[in-house]
């Protein structure tokens, strides 16, 4: 089985990079059911350049039990008169700002090692959050969980990654016979940095036949 990818793309690395070091950034977004949640996108308006965060769900055929809709981050450069939110309400957008320089950029990668019965399937490599990092605090953006959800979840505070969800929860999309080995991993855009933060084992679910 095809090794599965769910990264952001080195374009939008390269996007990424090119906000650290800046100040007075704007992130605008969609009021879904509370403030700190958005669905499928988010602008990033920076003095330097106009972005758009994207968690869409992509058919990846090479999905270890068949095909599937996945969600995936990515980072889109737009001119800068384009405006992702123009048919929404002002009432309806949040805007949140970043008024201090950004000091780096931090992604939290998740790997997963899956086996079907003792036998090694498929290594899956993914994206599942983005963390601006100033000197005073952390906004991190992240994925809900792994599968058909294009939700993003929205942190601030001194330590984002706390506020994400679980490693081995957010693995726990495997039925039998697949199992999966996971590690969670940080990284950093301004010198490339990664450190381990976790690893967890998950046990596909066996449904019992009546």
């Amino acid at each position: 089985m095809k090794d599965l990818d769910l990264s952001i793309s080195e374009k939008g690395k390269e996007d990424l990079k090119a906000i650290i070091g800046q100040e007075n950034i704007s992130f605008v977004y969609r009021r879904e059911m509370t403030d700190n949640e958005a669905v499928y996108k988010i602008q990033i308006k920076t003095e330097k350049g106009n972005y758009l965060l994207t968690n869409s769900l992509d058919w990846f055929d090479n999905c270890f039990a068949g095909g599937d809709w996945l969600p995936h981050f990515d980072i889109e450069a737009l001119r800068d008169d384009v405006n992702p939110f123009e048919n929404s309400k002002e009432s309806k957008l949040i805007v949140i700002t970043l008024d201090e320089k950004v000091v780096d950029i931090l992604l939290l990668r998740d790997t997963a090692n899956v086996f079907k019965g003792d036998k090694h399937w498929q290594n899956i490599d993914s994206s599942e959050g983005i963390i601006f990092v100033t000197e005073k605090r952390q906004l991190g953006f992240f994925k809900d969980n792994m599968w058909l959800d294009e939700e993003i979840n929205i942190h601030e505070g001194k330590n984002v990654v706390e506020m994400a969800e679980g490693l081995k929860k957010h693995f726990d999309i495997f039925g039998w016979p697949f199992r999966a080995k996971c590690e969670r991993f940080l990284v950093s855009l301004s010198d490339g940095d990664e450190k381990k933060l976790d690893t967890a084992e998950e046990i596909g679910e066996k449904i019992e036949e009546e």
